[in-house]
């Protein structure tokens, strides 16, 4: 759902298109349930990624690569 077809308006790039994000499943057969992803979480900003957008519990971006000071737990 990323790109000039998806949820991110054409004049935008998300942060997949730039090469910083990567969408992480728990599972391949079933939807995670967002509770699922707090170990995640904790994990991800522990190595330098961040969780900075509500409701995209798998999506994670590289905390160095993002403008600002994110909130990387955003659950």
């Amino acid at each position: 759902r990323h790109g000039s077809n998806g949820d991110t308006p054409p004049a935008c790039a998300s942060d997949h298109e730039k090469g910083i994000a990567v969408d992480v499943s728990t599972s391949s057969n079933t939807r995670t349930i967002p509770s699922d992803y707090t170990g995640w979480i904790a994990v991800g900003v522990s190595v330098g990624l961040c969780h900075n957008i509500a409701g995209d519990e798998p999506h994670f971006a590289l905390k160095a690569s993002l403008s600002g000071s994110p909130n990387c737990s955003v659950k």
